[in-house]
């Protein structure tokens, strides 16, 4: 009787909502103290705490914000694509946080405080979308989704978060930080998908 196949698709698919979804719940178990020391917070970063720019993305406000970016986080796994899988989605996902991060830091001085994976799903988001608008066979589905995504980041920086987010969050909704991820995602996304082309252009000529 053979073994059953491991579905290597399904693994690396999920690995990336899996290590962010241990992370923050860890964070979150930690209590109000892993919290404060965890946060983006400007002035501690400021002083050399530079881990902040990456461990705000994993703390939340409580359980519920924590259980709604989860719920983001299966939602981007589940429609993403190569880009969101093994070290590409390492990459993107490092990349966005980081970019929320020091986009706070260096564009948004008026944020003292942040927490939450929203900033970086939106650059997930924003890879997705860049993935799927470069495939003929998906670009309808990339350029909707992109177009969604663009609509929804200038409502917030011209009108505020969309309604009922921040009763959602049980918190303030930083939109800048959705800005700063998305950029950062989709930046990443580019740097990726030219890499793989010229790899493959290479490949062709050998």
């Amino acid at each position: 009787m053979s073994r059953p196949r491991t579905d290597h698709a399904a693994i690396a698919r999920w690995a990336l909502p899996a290590v962010l979804t241990a992370s923050a719940v860890a964070i979150e178990l930690g209590g109000d103290s892993a919290r404060l020391a965890l946060r983006y917070q400007r002035d501690a970063v400021l002083d050399g705490e530079w881990w902040r720019l990456l461990s705000g993305n994993l703390a939340h406000l409580g359980p519920r914000h924590l259980i709604l970016n989860l719920v983001g986080v299966a939602l981007v796994a589940a429609l993403g694509g190569r880009l969101l899988e093994g070290w590409r989605g390492a990459l993107v996902a490092l990349a966005s946080m980081l970019g929320v991060g020091t986009g706070l830091l260096l564009a948004s001085p008026s944020v003292t405080w942040y927490v939450g994976l929203s900033g970086a799903l939106h650059g997930l988001l924003a890879a997705a979308a860049l993935e799927a608008g470069v495939v003929p066979t998906t670009r309808r589905w990339g350029l909707a989704l992109g177009a969604a995504l663009a609509a929804k980041l200038a409502w917030e920086q011209l009108a505020g978060p969309l309604p009922l987010t921040a009763v959602a969050a049980g918190g303030p909704v930083i939109v800048a930080a959705h800005l700063h991820g998305a950029i950062a995602g989709a930046l990443a996304a580019v740097a990726i998908v030219v890499h793989d082309r010229r790899r493959t252009a290479m490949e062709a000529r050998v």
